[in-house]
C-alpha cells in the first residue's frame, strides 16, 4: 500500500461529498458553526443523524458541551456563504437568510434540508469523532438554493437531474396540441359552471396552461396560466395512471422529496382506480381551497406547499371508490395523445351546482365524453379498457 502523503486524500477526492453547515450556541449563548462533508443519516427507527469532526477542530467542543444542533444541508448557491464558514470571516453570520429554532439555535431558512438534533452518543475514530444525533425536528427550506452543493476534487458545484432538463421542442408539440383542444373545451365550459383547468406535464412540473369558469374572487389581480407545482403524489394521478414506469417513479419520488414517507400500496390503489373510473377523484378542502391559494401565492414558499401536501394525502387515503363521494372537491379527467399517454389533465373545481343540476352520473359521463372529444381533436386514442368505458 502506498504511504505518498496526501495520496489518501486526492483518491478520496474522486468522491463526491454533499457540504452541510452545523450550527449550536457556545458557553456565552454566542452561534458557531463548522463546515463538514461527513453528515449522514445513520438509523430510520429510531430516526437518528451524524457526521464525523476532525479531532483537532476549535469549533465541535462548543457544541459539544451544548449538546444541541442544527444540520444545514448547503445548495448549490450557498457556496460564498459555505467558504465564509469554513474561512471564519467575522461576518459569516450575516450572510444568508436565518432563523432561530425554539432551543436559540440560528437555522438557514432556505437550507436545501435540516435537521435539528441533540447529541446521543460519541466515538473516537482515528483522528475523527463519531457524533450520533436523535432528532428533535427537520425540514426542507424554500428551494430558491437550487440542488445541494457538492465537494469533488477539491472544489465546489453541484449536478442536475435528466428529469429536471426543459425539453422546448416536447413543450412547444404540448403548446400546439392544447390549441387544438381549446375550442371544444370551450364548449364544453359554456355547458357548466366549475372551474376548469387545463395541466400539461413538464418533466417533473404540472404546468397550468388554459383556465376556464374562473371565479375572480380567488384570483384578483393573478394571471394563474403558467403556474407549475411539483409532479408529486397524490396529486395528478391521471398523468401517472397510463403512464411509463420512468413517469410513475418521478411521481412517486416527487412525493418523497415533498412530503417525506409514501404509501406505496395506496399510492398503487389510487392509480388502479384512476384507470378504472377513467378519471380521478380528490376529496376535502386541502385541494379545492388550500391548494390553489398557496400556488397563487407569490409569497408562498415550498414549506407551504410540503404541508398542503401531507393535507392531500391524508383527506384521500382509505379505500378508491368508483363512487363520487360527498365530500368530492376535484375531477381530473385525463386526455390521450397518439401514444395512448395522458398528455393533458382537465381539473375541475367548485363542482356543486354542476353535480346538482345534471346529477352525479350524468356529470360523470359528460366528463368521459369531453376526454373522448378532446382525444380526438388532437389526434390521439384512448386506451382500449377507458375506451369502452367512455362509449
Amino acid at each position: 500500500m502506498t504511504t505518498e502523503p496526501g495520496w489518501w486524500k486526492s483518491v478520496l477526492g474522486e468522491y463526491p461529498t454533499g457540504v452541510t453547515l452545523i450550527t449550536s450556541l457556545d458557553d456565552d449563548g454566542e452561534p458557531v458553526a463548522m463546515i463538514v462533508g461527513t453528515f449522514s443519516a445513520v438509523s430510520e427507527n429510531p430516526p437518528l443523524f451524524g457526521f464525523m469532526p476532525n479531532n483537532d477542530s476549535s469549533t465541535f467542543p462548543s457544541i459539544a458541551k451544548r449538546g444541541r444542533f442544527v444540520a444545514n444541508v448547503l445548495g448549490s448557491a450557498h457556496e460564498d456563504l459555505c467558504r465564509a464558514f469554513a474561512r471564519k470571516t467575522p461576518d459569516r453570520f450575516t450572510q444568508g437568510e436565518w432563523v432561530t429554532t425554539e432551543s436559540g439555535i440560528p437555522r438557514l431558512a432556505d437550507a436545501v434540508a435540516w435537521f435539528d438534533g441533540s447529541i446521543s452518543e460519541t466515538h473516537v475514530a482515528g483522528d475523527h469523532t463519531i457524533v450520533v444525533a436523535t432528532v428533535n425536528d427537520f425540514g426542507v427550506g424554500n428551494a430558491n438554493v437550487g440542488l445541494p452543493l457538492l465537494f469533488l476534487r477539491g472544489g465546489y458545484g453541484s449536478f442536475t437531474v435528466p428529469s429536471l432538463e426543459f425539453d422546448v421542442d416536447d413543450f412547444g408539440r404540448q403548446l400546439r396540441l392544447a390549441d387544438l383542444a381549446r375550442e371544444p373545451l370551450r364548449a364544453f365550459a359554456d355547458e357548466v359552471s366549475s372551474e376548469i383547468a387545463l395541466n400539461a406535464l413538464s418533466k417533473d412540473r404540472v404546468v397550468l396552461l388554459h383556465v376556464l369558469n374562473l371565479r375572480a374572487e380567488n384570483f384578483v389581480g393573478l394571471r394563474p396560466v403558467g403556474t407549475s407545482f411539483p409532479f408529486a403524489a397524490p396529486v395528478a394521478p391521471s398523468f401517472a395512471a397510463w403512464a411509463s414506469d420512468e413517469t410513475v417513479k418521478t411521481w412517486i419520488e416527487g412525493a418523497r422529496h415533498l412530503a417525506g414517507a409514501v404509501d406505496r400500496p395506496a399510492l398503487s390503489a389510487l392509480l388502479d382506480a384512476t384507470r378504472r373510473r377513467g378519471f380521478a377523484i380528490s376529496r376535502g378542502e386541502a385541494v379545492s381551497e388550500d391548494f390553489p391559494r398557496i400556488l397563487m401565492d407569490p409569497e408562498s414558499k415550498l414549506t407551504d406547499l410540503a404541508k398542503v401536501w401531507e393535507v392531500i394525502a391524508r383527506e384521500n387515503a382509505g379505500e378508491q371508490s368508483d363512487e363520487l363521494p360527498d365530500d368530492v372537491s376535484s375531477l381530473q379527467v385525463p386526455v390521450f395523445d397518439e401514444n395512448g399517454h395522458a398528455v393533458f389533465v382537465i381539473a375541475l373545481l367548485h363542482m356543486d351546482a354542476d353535480l346538482k343540476k345534471f346529477g352525479p352520473d350524468a356529470f360523470v359521463q359528460r366528463l368521459l365524453d369531453l376526454s373522448k372529444t378532446l382525444t380526438a381533436a388532437i389526434g390521439g386514442h384512448m386506451p382500449g379498457d377507458l375506451d369502452l368505458i367512455a362509449r
